[in-house]
């Protein structure tokens, strides 16, 4: 699981209390002819029309600070957008 992944790193090299992944399910929907259906899924969202199965996009991510002030910058590697 890559967001299990991202935790456990996070959780490495910023150690805090509590991490909090802000995100959008989407997909199962494509009707499309040339497009296997997955019927092993069920429909985030109707009239929407993106993948056959269903994704998870995270956008952000929360880190509570419980300790001193966090002061870093950092560059997540491999992170993808949308548009």
């Amino acid at each position: 699981n890559q967001a299990l992944n991202l935790f456990e790193e996070l959780s490495q090299s910023i150690p805090r209390e509590k991490y909090m992944m802000y995100g959008e399910l989407f997909g199962e929907v494509y009707p499309h002819s040339e497009v296997t259906q997955n019927l092993d899924v069920q429909a985030i969202q109707t009239r929407v029309y993106e993948s056959p199965n269903n994704h998870f996009f995270a956008f952000d991510i929360a880190i509570e600070e419980i300790g001193p002030p966090l002061k870093i910058l950092f560059i997540l590697p491999n992170c993808y957008f949308l548009f």
